[in-house]
């Protein structure tokens, strides 16, 4: 016997798709929004052909592309949450796409840890790349003085991924607490605005893992550099330190 789903789980799943086709109207209306759209789109898809599509030659790549795959499912379950309102949870995940790409940059430096990473038991591996170790070593290589990515996955932490009293406000419309889903084109707009950045930077950095791939993926990389240094030029300043 088929169990009915709960009146009350379809009533919030119609609600969430409500949402979601009123958030796909405001994006399609914001000429802007909708590029960035597009590009977090192009990126996805270039992180699935690298992860799924290309053939590992070594233990070190297969260990980078399971990485690309959680970077295609973080990114895809924001998506997920934003477009329907729970924007508190899509950026939780931002910070998961931020703190994967960071380990990502770091292996693409330091290609001999990666399988000293896949290897390492939970004390070795927060000790020499939990998300400290590696903003230390990502700065030391950039010659950073500043601390620009602490500060972003701190931010994204205190609103988003900890339970905190400044988290409270991406649950408020007005104001006034929500619960379950909400329309915010504020938060709306700030959600696409951070993953497009986080994502499209990543997906650079998870290509750069594969020098050596098939034909046809040389021609999608080359064609997702070409949207990617577009969209870079027309909204990215040159001057700010990399995410």
């Amino acid at each position: 016997m088929t169990m009915a789903t709960p009146e009350n789980l379809s009533s919030l799943h119609i609600h969430e798709e409500e949402i979601r086709a009123t958030s796909l109207k405001l994006i399609d209306n914001n000429p802007d929004l909708r590029e960035h759209l597009s590009m977090i789109h192009g990126a996805m898809a270039i992180i699935y052909t690298m992860a799924h599509d290309h053939a590992s030659a070594t233990d070190d790549e297969l260990t980078v592309q399971y990485l690309g795959l959680r970077l295609f499912n973080s990114a895809a379950s924001s998506i997920k949450l934003g477009l329907s309102g729970y924007y508190q949870s899509a950026f939780a995940l931002v910070r998961d796409v931020f703190e994967t790409v960071a380990l990502l940059d770091y292996m693409r430096s330091n290609p001999n840890k990666i399988a000293v990473w896949k290897s390492s038991d939970t004390k070795q591996r927060m000790a020499n790349f939990g998300p400290g170790a590696i903003r230390k070593a990502l700065n030391e290589r950039d010659h950073f003085s500043g601390n620009k990515r602490k500060e972003t996955y701190d931010r994204l932490s205190e609103y988003a991924a900890h339970a905190t009293a400044p988290g409270f406000q991406l649950l408020a419309s007005d104001g006034l607490g929500q619960i379950g889903p909400f329309l915010s084109e504020k938060y709306l707009k700030a959600w696409i605005e951070e993953t497009v950045k986080f994502l499209v930077h990543g997906a650079v950095i998870f290509m750069a893992h594969f020098s050596k791939v098939e034909p046809p993926l040389l021609l999608e990389k080359a064609g997702f550099l070409d949207h990617a240094t577009q969209w870079q030029k027309k909204y990215m300043s040159s001057n700010k330190e990399p995410t």
